[in-house]
C-alpha cells in the first residue's frame, strides 16, 4: 500500500521532468545588459521561413531577458531606438548574452554560441573598414566557414548589394553555402531572393515607363501619376537591414522637403506579417508594392534591380536621372540638386 501511494507522485514528477527537458531543448534565450541607457523599447524580428517572428522588448534598468521556443536555427534582428540593428543567431536550447553601450552600439558583443562568437569577431574586426573591404572580408569568411549560419547572413548583407562582385562570384559563394547547409530550410526558401537575375536595368536618360501597380493597401497607382513631382522608387526587403534603415531616411527627407517629392517602395519580401511590422515601425505613409513573391514579381522583372537596396530617381518629364544602390551617397545629393534646380526655375 505504501508503494502504491508513491507511484502516482513519482509518475507526475517524471512526466514533469520530461516536459521540462523537452521545453529546454527548444527554448532560446537572450540576456542583454546595456550601459548608458535605462529604459527603452526594442523590437525583435525574424523573417526566416521556418520562424517568422515580430515581438516588442522592454528594456528596464539597462537589461532585458527575451525567450522563445524554436525548433531549428534562426536569425533574429534586434532593432534599437535609433533604428540600427543587431543580428543574433538563435540555436534551440541555448542562451546568448548581449553586452553593449548605448553610446557605442557598434561595439556591442553577442556571445554564448559559436555563430554569435564568429559574427561578433567579424563585426569588430571590420568595424572601421570600407563597405568594399567588408564585402571582401565576408567573401573570405564564407570560403572558410560555409557551414556557418553567419555565412548566409554575410552574403545577403554585404555581397549581394556590392556591385564589385560578378554574378559568377556570387553563384560560387551560393553553391558553397547551399552544399554545406543542405538541411537549412531558410536557405532553400530564399533561393528566389538570392538568385537575383543580372539583366538589363533602366539607366540614366531612359524614359520611365508608365507601369501600373496595386499597393499593399489595395490602391492602384501609376508611375506617371506619381511622377507629377520628382519620383523616387526604392527596392527593399526586410532581410536587408540597410534597405530597412533607408525607409527611415526617406521618411526624414520627405519631412524636410514637404510636398516636394513622391515615393514608391517595392518589397522583395515573402512574409506579410514581417513586412507590415517594419512598415509600421518606420511609419511608411507612401505607396508600397508588395507581391510577397521574392524576386518573382512584376516590378522586379520590369526593372531588374541588380542589388538590394536599389533606387531609381526620375524628374517630372518622366526621365530617369539617377540609379544607384546608395541612398545617402548618391540619391540624396541628386535629389538636393534636382529640387534646387526646380526651385531656381520657379524663382529665377
Amino acid at each position: 500500500m505504501h508503494h502504491k501511494n508513491l507511484f502516482f507522485p513519482l509518475l507526475l514528477l517524471i512526466l514533469f521532468t520530461i516536459a521540462a527537458c523537452q521545453n529546454n531543448n527548444t527554448q532560446f534565450r537572450i540576456k542583454a545588459q546595456y550601459k548608458n541607457i535605462s529604459s527603452a523599447t526594442f523590437y525583435i524580428y525574424s523573417t526566416d521561413a521556418t520562424n517568422p517572428t515580430f515581438d516588442t522588448i522592454q528594456l528596464t534598468n539597462g537589461s532585458f531577458i527575451y525567450q522563445t521556443n524554436i525548433n531549428s536555427h534562426a536569425t533574429y534582428h534586434l532593432i534599437y531606438p535609433n533604428l540600427s540593428t543587431q543580428t543574433i543567431f538563435a540555436t534551440p536550447g541555448h542562451t546568448v548574452k548581449i553586452t553593449g553601450d548605448a553610446q557605442h552600439l557598434n561595439n556591442t558583443k553577442v556571445t554564448g554560441t559559436k555563430p554569435n562568437n564568429q559574427y561578433t569577431q567579424f563585426r569588430l574586426n571590420t568595424i572601421n573598414l570600407s563597405p568594399d573591404s567588408i564585402a571582401y572580408a565576408a567573401q573570405q569568411f564564407i570560403k572558410q566557414q560555409p557551414a556557418s549560419p553567419v555565412s548566409f547572413h554575410l552574403l545577403q548583407q554585404h555581397i549581394l548589394a556590392n556591385e564589385n562582385f560578378s554574378i559568377e562570384q556570387i553563384d560560387t559563394l551560393i553553391q558553397l553555402i547551399t552544399q554545406a547547409q543542405r538541411s537549412n530550410l531558410n536557405i532553400a526558401a530564399n533561393q528566389s531572393i538570392i538568385n537575383i537575375p543580372h539583366l538589363y536595368t533602366p539607366q540614366r536618360g531612359d524614359t520611365l515607363p508608365n507601369y501600373q501597380y496595386t499597393t499593399i493597401d489595395n490602391d492602384t497607382v501609376s508611375l506617371h501619376s506619381l511622377n507629377q513631382k520628382p519620383l523616387l522608387i526604392n527596392f527593399f526587403a526586410t532581410w536587408d537591414s540597410r534597405s530597412v534603415a533607408d525607409l527611415m531616411t526617406i521618411k526624414r527627407y520627405r519631412k524636410q522637403h514637404p510636398a516636394s517629392i513622391n515615393n514608391l517602395s517595392i518589397s522583395l519580401d515573402v512574409d506579410y506579417n514581417s513586412l507590415k511590422a517594419i512598415l509600421q515601425i518606420d511609419t511608411v505613409n507612401w505607396p508600397v508594392i508588395a507581391p510577397l513573391r521574392g524576386i518573382d514579381n512584376t516590378p522586379v522583372q520590369q526593372f531588374n534591380p541588380p542589388h538590394i537596396p536599389w533606387f531609381i530617381l526620375s524628374d517630372t518629364t518622366h526621365t530617369i536621372i539617377f540609379t544607384a544602390n546608395s541612398l545617402n551617397n548618391n540619391i540624396i545629393p541628386a535629389l538636393d540638386s534636382l529640387l534646387q534646380h526646380n526651385k531656381s526655375a520657379i524663382n529665377p
